[in-house]
């Protein structure tokens, strides 16, 4: 699923524009809860349960841009995010 998986859009905008947007909507502990919540309907679909595509590309998005990005302001939302799942 994880291979097959992607944000609408991505293939067409690119990772990396899709990487800013993620950024913005799931910078905060709602961005979290948004994510969880998206992670939680898929766990429903038959064959799904227990993955996690949402909050898997939010990491990948977030471990992007702070390798980009080298700032700690990143690293801490990165942070907040994981401890947050």
């Amino acid at each position: 699923m994880d291979m097959w998986w992607g944000i609408v859009g991505e293939a067409y905008a690119g990772r990396a524009n899709a990487d800013r947007i993620i950024r913005h909507l799931f910078k905060d502990v709602r961005g979290t809860e948004l994510a969880r919540n998206i992670d939680q309907a898929v766990a429903l679909l038959p064959g799904l349960k227990g993955i996690t595509p949402m909050r898997n590309r939010v990491v990948q998005a977030f471990r992007r841009i702070q390798k980009q990005n080298k700032k700690s302001s990143s690293g801490a939302l990165l942070d907040r995010a994981l401890a947050k799942t």
